[in-house]
């Protein structure tokens, strides 16, 4: 009652090896018989024990198959996960070199003369310190904006520039922030 329990719930796959594999088990074990009884019989076991080494032969072949199969998937997945990391290396990379390059610019609407900067506007306040690769404005208020540079020496002149001025502040993104802060630079 198990056995068919068992075997009803197996699926295609695995019922066809088990076939296989009690196929495999009545010739090894008449294979055995017939050796042995053809060993005493005196001649006929030569014919049977060669199909029965052929038999071996094929299963020692699918086997080394299989394996070969399994040692070809992992290698792929070796270099499918050593590509994966290099390129999530290479995207923090590349992250942490526009960080260095960006600078976070905030603002009193009160102080600035019609009290809204636009992307284009501060583009051209920022090319002073060098090119500007990106404006992009921040939050839902419209006075913060973050500001990549084409080089990471013009961030140091605009946060210099505005640090003690009263209409705008401009703070360093990423690294830069942490080396500023830790080297007294965050005093006024």
């Amino acid at each position: 009652a198990e056995e068919e329990r068992r075997g009803r719930t197996m699926s295609s796959r695995r019922k066809r090896m088990r076939e296989e594999l009690s196929m495999r088990e009545r010739m090894a074990k008449s294979t055995a018989s017939s050796s042995a009884g053809g060993a005493s019989a005196g001649g006929g076991g030569a014919s049977t024990s060669g199909e029965g080494d052929h038999r071996f032969d094929v299963d020692r072949l699918r086997r080394e198959g299989e394996r070969l199969r399994e040692e070809y998937s992992n290698r792929e997945a070796e270099v499918d996960l050593a590509r994966k990391q290099r390129m999530a290396v290479e995207r923090a990379t590349q992250k942490l070199q526009k960080e260095d390059r960006q600078v976070r610019l905030k603002w009193s609407r009160k102080k600035v003369v019609g009290g809204v900067h636009t992307k284009q506007s501060l583009t051209n306040i920022m090319n002073d310190f060098g090119e500007v690769d990106e404006v992009e404005m921040l939050g839902s208020k419209g006075n913060a904006a973050l500001v990549t540079f084409s080089n990471v020496s013009s961030c140091k002149p605009c946060v210099s520039a505005y640090r003690n001025s009263e209409t705008m502040r401009a703070t360093y993104v990423g690294r830069r922030k942490i080396d500023d802060t830790s080297m007294g630079g965050g005093d006024d």
